[in-house]
């Protein structure tokens, strides 16, 4: 898993980790839980095998008042997901974050 953090936003690299879930809520619980996040998923089963998870992080992130998007291009159509923002790549994340920042300033 990589992580970068810039302009208080958290980009997460997943890779097929075990316990990946475990380190993304230490994040959560260390530091990042007022940042914005992106998650990008190189295995689409990955997120589907986790959907109860990334909801629960969902959840504790938007309390916050902030954006999780998760990117994927083979997911993007997925009726599971319909509760999530997914896009295809980090720049479209990136732009989505900064769109839904200006809205929370309104």
């Amino acid at each position: 898993m990589i992580k970068k953090f810039k302009n208080n936003i958290l980009t997460i690299y997943v890779e097929s980790t075990p316990n990946y879930f475990n380190l993304l809520n230490d994040y959560y619980n260390k530091g990042y839980d007022f940042s914005d996040w992106i998650i990008v998923f190189s295995n689409p089963k990955e997120i589907k095998s986790n959907l109860d998870k990334i909801n629960q992080l969902f959840k504790k992130i938007s309390t916050n008042n902030k954006s999780l998007v998760i990117v994927n291009p083979e997911v993007l159509k997925d009726k599971l997901l319909k509760n999530f923002v997914v896009v295809p790549t980090v720049i479209e994340a990136i732009d989505i974050i900064e769109i839904e920042r200006i809205e929370r300033e309104i």
